[in-house]
């Protein structure tokens, strides 16, 4: 099935955000996914989801059992509607870019869509992304945040990523200002997929109870951003919104 890489380059702008939620909305439209936290400088998936910290990949890398596949859905848990493995939760814990490719090799001989968040792309995890239908770059609309986005697309493209498979996601622009999305994107050299409205109410409430959203503005966002995530990796051309109500 599909594998879809949530990344970043720096300023946190929000990339767990982005894949919690987009996960959610695709098992709203009934497309079974499943979100993988493989953040290798240390992922937040446990803490932003109330996660069991005994489950997930770094207990497999306690206890030594590998990384089969029947192993890895064993530490599926399920949470605010979502099914989700969480990661490692510090960078020492996870030195080795191969595990990381086949836990993602291993998601993806899968009839879910993986939803998997890489976090701040690093040299050496970089290529853990090639085997990604889709990679999907979050940023802020910021100098700072659309720098490290375009350190991030460089360190892909040198480990022979085609650029053709990014596409730009701009999270918590103001509603009343919002960003020139597709002049991001072209400076960026990559499309421009979708914007996240800021929602400061819903987002609060979704961190009090450590699920994904559930209403709200970036609620409807996403559903429209999952919608097109969905055309992008089947092929389908996206060339505007889609109005979701």
């Amino acid at each position: 099935m599909s594998l879809i890489a949530v990344c970043c380059g720096k300023g946190s702008p929000g990339a767990t955000f982005v894949a919690v939620n987009l996960t959610r909305a695709l098992d709203i439209m009934q497309r079974h996914a499943l979100y993988v936290d493989v953040d290798p400088a240390g992922g937040d998936a446990a803490a932003y989801l109330g996660l069991d910290p005994r489950k997930g990949l770094y207990s497999l890398r306690l206890f030594g059992s590998g990384y089969s596949k029947e192993r890895i859905f064993g530490e599926i848990e399920h949470r605010g509607g979502i099914a989700c493995v969480s990661g490692f939760p510090r960078a020492r814990d996870c030195l080795d870019p191969r595990v990381l490719r086949d836990v993602l090799d291993t998601c993806k001989d899968d009839e879910r869509i993986t939803i998997t968040d890489l976090g701040r792309i690093q040299p050496a995890f970089a290529p853990c992304a090639q085997s990604a239908d889709l990679i999907l770059m979050v940023v802020r609309p910021d100098l700072v945040s659309i720098h490290g986005a375009e350190r991030a697309i460089n360190e892909l493209a040198e480990s022979e990523i085609d650029i053709s498979r990014i596409s730009l996601v701009v999270n918590a622009w103001k509603w009343r200002n919002a960003p020139d999305v597709a002049e991001i994107g072209a400076t960026l050299g990559v499309d421009a997929l979708g914007m996240i409205p800021w929602d400061g109410r819903s987002a609060r409430r979704a961190l009090q109870n450590q699920t994904p959203l559930g209403r709200g503005r970036a609620f409807k966002a996403f559903r429209n951003l999952a919608l097109k995530v969905e055309m992008r990796v089947s092929g389908v051309s996206v060339v505007k919104e889609v109005a979701i109500a």
